[in-house]
């Protein structure tokens, strides 16, 4: 991979009272347990599988939630996320002078018998169109397990899928960018919340790339899809 790094998967750690997303968003979403997200659902959460649900599997209550007091004044996460950027991510590209991310990260729900992401892919692919050179980073807000967890192959193209399984406090760092992953039908009767994000290091970066996020529409530049530190 560009830029250096040669990442398909690395398991790294945080404090999970120093950076409380669990309870930040609990909190925003006033119920006491996020594994039983779906029981306060007026009614089950289904999306299209597929290339069709493609952008439309963020849309429930507390997606909707989440992102409203995400593009508000929500000074507990963004207090808490970039923090935990400049404490946990960066020390890990500790080779960069500053580091491109995404600028928000993209928040997963996978509520029982669905799917948080609908589509078998990887995220360079034709229907998502990011850079090549993107390292993911994935954040479970409660556990990942099984069939509520995503599923990845370990080197691209190899096609031996098995579930990233992690816990709160794990942070996963991986090769999305070309590795395939999606998601199985979640039949563990617990919700999954999660979030994730890119980074892309300087040597990848190109000003004038013109694709566009599938889901937000925002060019993968900086000021748009990406912020730096």
């Amino acid at each position: 991979m560009s830029g250096g790094y040669k990442v398909f998967y690395h398991l790294i750690k945080y404090d999970i009272e120093k950076y409380n997303f669990q309870k930040i968003v609990q909190d925003n979403f006033e119920v006491s347990d996020l594994n039983r997200l779906h029981d306060y659902l007026e009614k089950e959460y289904l999306v299209k599988d597929g290339v069709s649900g493609l952008g439309n599997d963020t849309h429930s209550r507390f997606h909707n939630m989440f992102y409203k007091r995400l593009n508000s004044d929500w000074e507990d996460f963004d207090n808490a996320w970039e923090s935990f950027l400049r404490g946990v991510i960066k020390p890990f590209f500790s080779n960069e002078e500053e580091i491109i991310y995404q600028a928000y990260p993209s928040f997963r729900i996978q509520y029982p018998s669905s799917k948080a992401v609908t589509t078998w892919h990887y995220d360079s692919d034709e229907n998502h169109k990011h850079p090549l050179g993107e390292i993911n980073i994935m954040v479970p807000i409660t556990k990942m397990f099984s069939t509520n967890a995503v599923w990845r192959e370990s080197l691209p193209g190899v096609g031996d899928f098995y579930p990233m399984e992690l816990e709160p406090g794990d942070v996963a760092i991986w090769d999305g960018n070309r590795c395939r992953h999606g998601n199985k039908a979640n039949d563990t009767g617990l919700t999954r919340v999660s979030f994730d994000f890119r980074v892309l290091p300087s040597a990848s970066y190109d000003q004038e790339h013109n694709a566009g996020s599938a889901t937000t529409g925002k060019k993968f530049i900086v000021g748009e899809y990406y912020s730096k530190i």
